[in-house]
């Protein structure tokens, strides 16, 4: 932690945007990520926009990925959103726009359903809290905390902007010794 910044930085940019940037498919990925089984298309079907049908499938098949909540902007994706739009709805011609967080939030909650995740909630913090002090009690160096951290939301299933949320256990108990 530098004295400038209250801060703690754990990650490099470049790891920021491995984690939350969209991933990079190759054209026979796309095929497969951004396939809809039966249950998918039932979640599909309570969007009745074709824009934000577009943009699930799109959030879902990241999802497939990396079963994190991305920051995505329209620039970013566009060459996924043109092939879905092409393979799965044709004709559909897409609006050059970023998602609403609201929309981005219904989009995400229909994803985590399907998947069985939950957001993070109290218990998420309060479990991660658990995990992050017997880590820190074990070995301090911020980014295994960091790691540790991680490693407990995805066995909790929890899905929340995870490297805030670590970041800010790692911060405590890096404080607290």
């Amino acid at each position: 932690m530098s004295l400038k910044s209250k801060r703690l930085t754990i990650l490099l940019d470049s790891e920021i945007q491995d984690l939350y940037g969209a991933p990079k498919l190759a054209h026979e990925q796309k095929r497969y990520y951004f396939s809809l089984n039966d249950p998918e298309v039932d979640a599909l079907r309570s969007f009745r926009d074709n824009y934000n049908r577009v943009y699930f499938v799109l959030l879902l098949g990241y999802f497939k990925v990396k079963p994190v909540v991305l920051n995505l902007r329209y620039g970013d994706v566009r060459d996924d959103l043109q092939f879905i739009a092409t393979e799965i709805f044709p004709g559909v011609k897409l609006k050059r726009e970023n998602l609403s967080p609201a929309q981005k939030t219904r989009m995400y909650l229909h994803i985590f359903k399907l998947f069985d995740y939950q957001p993070f909630d109290d218990d998420s913090e309060a479990g991660l809290n658990r995990r992050a002090a017997a880590s820190a009690a074990a070995f301090i160096e911020a980014r295994f905390l960091f790691d540790e951290s991680i490693n407990c939301l995805a066995k909790q299933s929890a899905v929340e902007n995870v490297q805030h949320s670590a970041r800010k256990i790692v911060r405590d108990y890096l404080l607290k010794t």
